[in-house]
């Protein structure tokens, strides 16, 4: 205390006027007691902090960090400072720069021989960890395992991206199975695909529709969407295509692209009510704002034969180009048909032709049936019957009935192969189950120059290949005429060369044009679903078969054969 006596009169006060004295007495009386006992404290050694460590411990730590070099270094220096002295050191300016290492932070390897090594961590399956544990991750660190279920929903939407290190659609199912169970909407969405695919999940789609629509319930764009396809196509639930167009309406009318699309396909085809062209013209037209590829394309099929808007070839050009070029094999038989007949350009017959022949390789029944037609008349290509013949029966073999007459003509008349009487009625036949009336005269003609037992087998090829391609329905389910037999077939005053024996008909077959709005029939042009690139059933009467059906209405026939007709083009 001497000492602190001694340092606390270094401070004594200058002499000063009493009245002054009394008003500053007590602050520096107080100053002077503060600084007195921090000296006396510093030369005690007392009021040391308290080490680090000490306090008790989180239940689970908040954070992890590794341990920089400076502080590894830090703490060997103190370890073997306190092995060689067997005292503490003492405490210098240097403890300030180097402080103690953090119970918390991850011991370097260096320290490992220090302590004792720790269990072995035993394997747990990351899927089925307990909410509020550890996650083990793929690079060896843990997360701890979300328990709200946005959190469990962005973790597994994290690992269908492949955020840990592969996509796992297994591993991600069980994390949405989690937050569905919680009634969370985008979860449910998003879950519902995956049972509607069987991606990470057995295949279930009635548990795919339960699960979209009650994510739909709650509003979610992208489920109503969904339920609307899941009604259009029955998948999970039965077909309903009211319901279809209700879910559809509710997340067209909020812009979903795909949803303003197929609502088109509603309008256009009147699934749900009668066609309205003009409706199903302007949720294409919303639908192909964002890009939707198959939006585009049916704009250009609107433009081009004025469905629900005015004609413009210009535009229905470009668009169906732009689709073409996108790989869309209906488009490029469009664009070959345009640039042939210089609708929306000049005439080109060297692009037509390569689009014709995109649109073949690509499997294109339109582009087959005219690229057939150019190679029989040598148009824009050198003439080649068996390259005709090839081009035709591939297209006859994917259900085109205009193919099928064409083919049939050609086996009978021995054009790019040897003449096959058999072959040729069978085709034919087909033709007009398909729908062809041009086919019915024809086979007439065929049927006269084959014997019973032809005629048999003609009959049998045909039933076997319809038993053999149950995709393909008959158009018009219709027979050849009995009494047509007799007499030799004529071609109907004022049509087109070559249509009452199955010749090239008027190049290319497109739908029927018209400049009047919202009345074209545009059957030819296929949808992504169902190809429908063959030609239109023909035209209906009102006289009916046998059979109770209505049957196409046959070609007119004269009494007197006439000279067959040369197969032209335009």
């Amino acid at each position: 205390m001497n000492t602190a006596r001694r340092i606390a009169t270094c401070f004594r006060p200058s002499p000063v006027s009493q009245a002054s004295n009394r008003q500053r007495t007590p602050r520096r009386v107080a100053r002077l007691a503060l600084v007195a006992m921090l000296a006396a404290g510093l030369l005690l050694g007392g009021c040391k902090p308290p080490k680090k460590g000490t306090a008790a411990l989180p239940e689970r730590p908040t954070y992890i960090r590794e341990a920089t070099d400076q502080e590894a270094a830090a703490n060997d220096a103190g370890t073997s400072g306190t092995a060689t002295a067997g005292t503490a050191p003492p405490d210098t300016g240097t403890s300030a720069a180097n402080p103690a290492v953090p119970d918390l932070v991850v011991a370097p390897d260096s320290m490992a021989t220090n302590r004792q090594s720790d269990p072995a961590p035993q394997p747990q399956d990351r899927a089925s960890a307990p909410v509020g544990e550890l996650v083990e991750l793929s690079d060896g660190t843990s997360i701890e395992a979300p328990t709200r279920p946005q959190d469990q929903f962005a973790f597994a939407m994290a690992l269908l991206q492949g955020a840990d290190g592969q996509p796992d659609p297994a591993r991600a199912a069980t994390w949405l199975e989690k937050a569905a169970a919680q009634d969370f909407g985008p979860a449910q969405d998003v879950l519902a695909r995956l049972y509607l695919d069987g991606t990470g999940v057995r295949k279930d789609e009635a548990k795919a529709f339960a699960l979209a629509m009650s994510a739909a319930e709650q509003d979610i764009i992208n489920a109503q969407a969904l339920v609307g396809v899941l009604y259009t196509y029955g998948r999970g639930t039965r077909r309903d295509f009211m319901q279809g167009e209700k879910w559809l309406s509710l997340a067209a009318e909020r812009g979903h692209p795909q949803a303003c699309d197929l609502l088109a396909e509603y309008h256009r085809k009147g699934l749900a009510g009668p066609e309205n062209q003009q409706e199903a013209f302007r949720w294409t037209e919303r639908a192909a704002a964002p890009g939707v590829v198959r939006a585009r394309f049916w704009l250009g099929v609107h433009y081009r034969y004025a469905m629900g808007t005015p004609r413009d070839d210009a535009k229905a050009l470009h668009l169906l180009r732009e689709a073409a070029d996108a790989g869309n094999p209906d488009a490029m038989g469009l664009v070959a048909e345009m640039l042939y007949r210089g609708r929306g350009s000049e005439p080109d017959m060297a692009n037509s032709v390569r689009y014709f022949q995109m649109g073949a390789k690509a499997g294109d029944l339109h582009s087959l049936l005219n690229l057939g037609i150019l190679h029989h008349e040598g148009t824009g290509v050198p003439k080649d019957y068996p390259r005709s013949l090839q081009l035709f029966g591939q297209c006859a073999e994917g259900g085109h009935p205009r193919c099928m007459t064409l083919l049939g003509s050609m086996l009978a008349e021995g054009e790019g192969a040897e003449a096959d009487m058999v072959a040729a009625h069978s085709w034919l036949t087909r033709a007009v189950l398909f729908g062809d009336g041009d086919a019915a005269p024809v086979g007439a003609e065929v049927q006269q120059r084959m014997t019973p037992d032809q005629l048999v087998h003609s009959k049998n090829m045909a039933a076997q290949w319809m038993q053999a391609h149950p995709q393909f329905q008959p158009g018009v389910p219709a027979q050849l005429e009995p009494e047509a037999s007799p007499a030799v077939p004529q071609a109907t005053p004022g049509a087109a060369p070559g249509a009452a024996t199955g010749g090239m008909t008027d190049m290319p077959a497109t739908p029927t044009e018209s400049n009047t709005t919202g009345t074209s029939d545009a059957s030819a042009v296929a949808t992504p679903q169902v190809s429908s690139n063959a030609t239109a059933p023909a035209a209906q009467t009102g006289k009916t078969g046998k059979a109770g059906t209505t049957t196409a209405h046959p070609a007119k026939k004269k009494n007197t054969k006439a000279a067959k007709p040369t197969r032209t083009t335009n």
